[in-house]
């Protein structure tokens, strides 16, 4: 699954998600606009 499949399931919550693949650690990150309680923001990692 790349960037683009993903950001079409989420295009009705635009504001929301954000994808993009980051060479330096060669895996895509979706980041949420999500906060844990500790302050961090919910970021997924996975492998192309």
């Amino acid at each position: 699954m790349t960037c683009e499949k993903i950001e079409r399931l989420l295009d009705t919550f635009p504001a929301l998600f954000f994808c993009e693949y980051e060479e330096h650690i060669r895996k895509y990150v979706l980041k949420t606009s999500f906060y844990l309680p500790d302050g961090d923001m919910l970021t997924i990692f996975f492998r192309p």
